[in-house]
């Protein structure tokens, strides 16, 4: 069994050719640039139903033979969901690992939360 982080954006308009392409043009870049030895998974995206307000979603599975291999990786796909959270505009998103959500920061993009936020919430 693995661990994964997961992620869903939602809104009312559907999203558009253009918008899909940015995205999947970010997430070769990524897949294509993995700084680490081994590839456990590529960025994962799912197929959405057209009938729903979901227009994007997703997972990616994470090495869990080294804690700090597993966080830097999960850093790195964290990098790749910025950019695609900033190129899907007005979506509410939620992007979480194994139940814990992460922060998005319009600055600094998603990240884990600190030890205080986490305490605070769960």
């Amino acid at each position: 069994m693995g661990m994964s982080i997961y992620y869903e954006a939602k809104r009312e308009t559907e999203i558009t050719k253009e918008e899909s392409k940015l995205c999947w043009d970010v997430i070769h870049e990524y897949c294509s640039n993995y700084p680490f030895e081994e590839k456990y998974e590529d960025f994962g995206v799912f197929d959405v139903d057209k009938d729903s307000d979901i227009i994007f979603m997703g997972a990616t599975k994470l090495p869990m033979d080294d804690a700090e291999l597993m966080y830097s990786v999960a850093n790195y796909w964290l990098k790749c969901l910025t950019e695609i959270t900033h190129i899907l505009k007005g979506c509410h998103w939620s992007a979480s690992f194994e139940g814990v959500d992460f922060i998005f920061d319009s600055k600094d993009g998603w990240r884990f939360p600190t030890q205080e936020e986490y305490e605070e919430k769960y």
